[in-house]
């Protein structure tokens, strides 16, 4: 033999070895402490927002003054993918995807282009705001509460904010839901008609007397002066001061006169609160490959310092800390891995020796720490440690030492032969299995290959673990190769095993000659009938999936901590009931969390937030002790939760659901119209029809209603003085929202200067009756001579797709009921075409995860073909043959027999994640089955029953071996009870009960297969046949 190449060469250079496999170690430690450490993955920047603000519009106004106006500039652009709109009352806001994330700054330039040409605007509209949105991570909130008036709370929040994103490595810290400043000019109309005045002329006079102006440079031969007017107001002293005229009596009518001027805050009509108490809070976050676990603790401990600096009545509080679950699913990755580690150490201890067994270990910690150090380079994508990453490590943890135990098992098999394990003995064992062995671990990666590739919201998570899964193993092919094999020579003669490691050696031995050998030969005489009930298996599991016995969940409910509300009230329910509402349901979760308390003897609710959103609806944030203490699950909570809440008085709809990454409606979809009546009825038919299936729960659309609108509509009389629409459109805007002065800085805040009429006289509809509307010679005249109310529903916010209104429809299903995947189906192919063919013109669109399943399962179909053909070449090559790799393939389906069984045994719905688990156990059962009819391919000529049983004979401990580490390395997670298992669990069970299925399978069936095919050669091709019998 001659002794060239890696493998060899490495044998003769043992301090290589050594010194590689010292290195990498070193390098993942390393990598492991510097590596960056997120809740989510880095995800690209694809997104372009155009956001404006319109004051006092409503969302039609928006949509045509302003958002209809952007799409068609932008719409040529061929860097565009999609784009959306939304329009609501005083902003708007359009979102563009880009076709290609790298040319973003290249679409950024010609979207900027494009909207400052646009000169058409209302005059009030705020320059847009264009800018790339930036893929924030949230790491955790801090709230600040307790008993203090909204301005002390703002001045702290602001504060802290600051302090927070000072701190070192730290992305940013922000206020979601802070109010702005506003100095108020509130003129009450007798004055206005006591003085012949106008809000506008007001706003003029005060916005020509407050500022500071430049008046130019003076060049003197003292040198340059600069002449400037500094006479900016900032206090409402200074704007009380300003003079409006002067009275025929000779005194001077100054703003204060006539005005109430203060310093508030900008009229939203929103509420915010943390448990019970007014407050704010600061969103933490992170950004590219910072380490979120070293934010958290951080800001964890600057909040230890701050709160002993605070008042008493000003409270520090951390909730929603994502960087929790990072740290207990990297908790659970390690003590799975040592765990694992202990019991395939154990079990390769006893069957081979503890010399290989460290080995082993040693090459698995290898395996992972090189994976580690590469990761993080550009050419991988510069992998961070993230929930999905964690997920790929311990996916692949009980297939990344199989290659490793096949080249220890051959190599103690040759030393068993020689009686000596030596650099020749080594170098035998290793090549003798080297290249199935090789294209066995090639199949896996092969099967995670389409991963790279797929597109969609998720494409990053995918990618995430395709990628760790495929790097890693690709150090297990380099390791079992070129390290291991060194590591396995020995000087001296192998020692005599110990009594413990001879009975487990006589055990395999019985175990495989007295019942497996003759087993298979009786299975192997009755080939046929094994095969039909092979095939009937496969039938039964595919009819318990077919009929629902077994359910499939694409998107599977995992475990949450928290609980999403959302609340809509009635159209037009003032602010008051909507807080009423609010309320209602806070109250009843405190009675629930009491009665929890007497039941268990521990509360469940930690914290609630809550927050005013829309014209009627409301939030609510809750958050709940963590899942490991908490004896009742977050379902059942919300369940319990509606039964005590009850339906109050002015609820429309309300929504709770468990706020997990896989959190938000499990259907969606979105209709378009270009006629918004068309659009309203398909809305409203749609909603109905799902209500009334089975299993759907909370339907809503994104349509919301807003407050009762007044319409104007001009008398004959208003022509005639020269009035216009717009003209009088205005003047009720400016009493209603108020004009806008000036913006100045205060606090280091841009403030706004607000003239408006009080709040009492422009509370009810009378009170517009009553306005007086300024004609074009000075005079005024009252609103009610020149223009009629009318009052109708109005819309909240207005919804557009590439172009068109749009809705989105949107439901919760219960999965105890009914999958989203049924729903979806009986919702294409019965109710969307009668409602379509009902409403010409009404198109329909997938949207959030119904769109993301959609997708992903069209991308499935045709990466499983692509798979298929891969893993055929791959094995084909080794095999030298183009018929058997079909024989190995054939093995697949019992796989995933087995994997569906286990399922139904611990009663696990069938998920992605299983599938990701049955996409790891191809590969382990590709690997046994290529090894086994490789060794049937070097049997010397025989009859073809007499080769399969020495090739089964030979390969048994093997494959056993393979199989009992792979289920050792996943079983322990199988039993965990953390939430954070629960997401990992459906993989485990794919790979464990699909391997103990397929192993039988492999040892059992694929010898069957082999002779059937011999069969099937006799029959139509008998000058290829081959003996069969022995």
């Amino acid at each position: 033999m001659k002794n060239r190449g890696v493998i060899a060469w490495f044998l003769a250079n043992p301090i290589a070895a050594g010194l590689a496999t010292l290195f990498i170690l070193c390098a993942g430690l390393v990598s492991a402490y510097s590596i960056g450490k997120q809740y989510e993955p880095v995800q690209p920047s694809k997104l372009i927002s155009i956001s404006t603000h319109y004051p006092g519009a409503s969302p039609q106004e928006v949509e045509d003054a302003i958002l209809a106006k952007m799409e068609e500039a932008i719409r040529p652009l061929p860097g565009i993918r999609s784009f959306s709109s939304e329009a609501r009352y005083g902003s708007g806001t359009l979102v563009l995807e880009a076709k290609d994330p790298s040319a973003l700054q290249a679409l950024l330039d010609e979207v900027q282009l494009r909207i400052s040409s646009l000169s058409a605007f209302p005059q009030d509209v705020e320059k847009p705001l264009i800018e790339v949105v930036r893929n924030w991570r949230r790491v955790m909130f801090v709230q600040i509460y307790g008993d203090m008036d909204q301005a002390t709370v703002k001045e702290v929040t602001k504060q802290i904010r600051d302090e927070i994103a000072a701190l070192p490595g730290i992305g940013r810290a922000h206020i979601p839901w802070l109010a702005r400043y506003e100095v108020v000019i509130e003129v009450q109309p007798l004055q206005l008609q006591k003085y012949q005045l106008s809000l506008a002329g007001i706003a003029e006079q005060v916005e020509a007397a407050s500022g500071n102006i430049g008046a130019g440079l003076l060049r003197s031969s003292a040198g340059d002066l600069q002449i400037r007017a500094a006479v900016q107001a900032y206090s409402p002293d200074d704007f009380a001061a300003i003079a409006l005229r002067q009275l025929p009596d000779g005194t001077v009518l100054r703003l204060g006169d006539v005005a109430t001027i203060r310093n508030g805050f900008e009229e939203k009509g929103a509420f915010f609160g943390y448990n019970g108490q007014a407050g704010e809070a600061i969103s933490v976050e992170s950004i590219d490959d910072q380490n979120d676990i070293t934010i958290a603790a951080t800001v964890r401990q600057y909040l230890e310092q701050k709160r002993r600096q605070l008042p008493a009545e000003i409270k520090l509080d951390v909730w929603s800390d994502n960087s929790y679950y990072l740290s207990s699913r990297l908790g659970l990755l390690v003590a799975n891995l040592l765990s694992g580690a202990l019991l395939i150490f154990v079990f390769i201890s006893l069957v081979l020796s503890p010399r290989s067994a460290v080995w082993v270990v040693v090459s698995l910690l290898t395996c992972i720490g090189a994976t580690l150090a590469l990761m993080q380079l550009p050419w991988f994508g510069r992998l961070t440690i993230n929930m999905y990453s964690l997920f790929g490590f311990i996916l692949v943890l009980g297939i990344l030492v199989d290659d490793a135990i096949v080249v220890c098992e051959s190599v103690s098999a040759e030393a068993g032969l020689s009686g000596k394990q030596d650099r020749n003995t080594v170098l035998r064992g290793t090549r003798k299995v080297a290249v199935p062995a090789t294209f066995g671990v090639l199949t896996t990666m092969l099967a995670f290959v389409p991963l790279l590739f797929l597109h969609g919201e998720l494409a990053q998570m995918w990618y995430t673990i395709g990628m760790v899964v495929i790097v890693a193993l690709s150090m297990s092919i380099l390791d079992s190769k070129c390290l291991l094999p060194s590591h396995l020579v020995r000087t001296a003669p192998p020692k005599e095993p110990g009594r413990l490691r001879r009975a487990v050696a006589r055990g395999i031995e019985r175990l495989r000659e007295q019942y497996y050998l003759p087993l298979l030969c009786r299975l192997l005489q009755q080939r046929w009938t094994v095969l039909t009930g092979a095939c009937a298996v496969l039938l039964l599991s595919a009819a318990l999936v077919q009929a629902g016995h077994i359910r499939t969940l694409l998107w599977p409910a995992v475990p949450s901590d928290f609980i999403q509300v959302n609340i809509q009230g009635e159209v037009g329910l003032p602010n008051q009931q909507v807080h009423q509402l609010v309320q209602h349901f806070s109250a009843r979760l405190q009675q629930l969390d009491a009665q929890l308390k007497t039941e268990t003897g521990q509360s469940v609710v930690q914290n609630q937030l809550y927050w005013r959103q829309g014209d009627s609806g409301a939030g609510m944030f809750i958050e709940l002790s963590k899942s490991e203490v908490r004896g009742i699950s977050t379902a059942e909570v919300i369940q319990r939760w509606r039964a005590l809440a009850g339906r109050p008085a002015g609820l429309k709809t309300v929504s709770m659901d468990a706020a997990s990454s896989t959190a938000g409606p499990n259907l969606a979809l979105t209709l378009t119209a270009a006629d918004s009546k068309v659009l309203q009825q398909g809305a409203e038919q749609l909603r109905q029809q799902l209500a009334l299936q089975p299993g759907v729960q909370d339907v809503y659309d994104s349509m919301q209603s807003g407050s009762e609108q007044i319409e104007l509509q001009l008398k004959p009389l208003a022509q005639s003085l020269g009035l216009t629409v717009a003209e009088v459109a205005r003047q009720v805007r400016a009493a209603v929202h108020g004009i806008e002065v000036q913006r100045l800085i205060k606090n280091a805040e841009e403030t706004r200067v607000m003239v408006r009429y009080p709040a009492y006289a422009r509370k009810e509809v009378s009170d517009l009756a009553s306005l007086q509307i300024k004609l074009s010679n000075g005079r005024q005249v009252p609103f009610q001579l020149v223009a009629d109310l009318q009052l109708s529903n109005g819309i909240a916010q207005i919804q557009r797709l590439n172009g068109q209104r749009a809705v989105t429809i949107s439901a919760y299903i219960d999965p105890q009921q009914i999958s989203p995947e049924q729903v979806m189906q009986h919702l294409q192919t019965v109710i969307l075409p009668e409602l379509q063919r009902n409403l010409p013109g009404l198109g329909t669109e997938l949207s959030g995860a119904s769109r993301e399943t959609a997708e992903l399962l069209h991308q499935l179909i045709w990466s499983a073909a692509l798979v298929l053909i891969l893993i055929y070449a791959a094995l084909a090559i080794p095999l030298q043959s183009y018929s058997r790799p079909l024989l190995v393939l054939a093995v697949l389906p019992f796989a995933m027999t087995g994997a569906v069984l286990g399922h139904a045994v611990l009663q696990l719905d069938l998920s992605l994640l299983s599938l990701l688990g049955v996409l790891a156990l191809c590969g382990v059962v590709v690997n046994d089955g290529l090894l086994l009819l490789d060794n049937l391919r070097q049997q010397p000529d025989a009859p073809l029953q007499q080769q399969l049983v020495q090739a089964c004979r030979d390969r048994f401990r093997s494959c056993l071996l393979t199989s009992v580490t792979t289920i050792l390395g996943l079983f322990p997670i199988i039993f965990e009870t953390s939430q954070q298992a629960q997401f990992v669990i459906p993989m485990a069970v794919s790979v464990c009960f699909g391997l103990m299925l397929s192993t039988l399978v492999t040892l059992l069936l694929l010898p069957a297969l082999v002779l059937a095919l011999a069969d099937i050669r006799r029959v139509f091709a008998p000058e290829l046949a081959v003996p069969v019998e022995l």
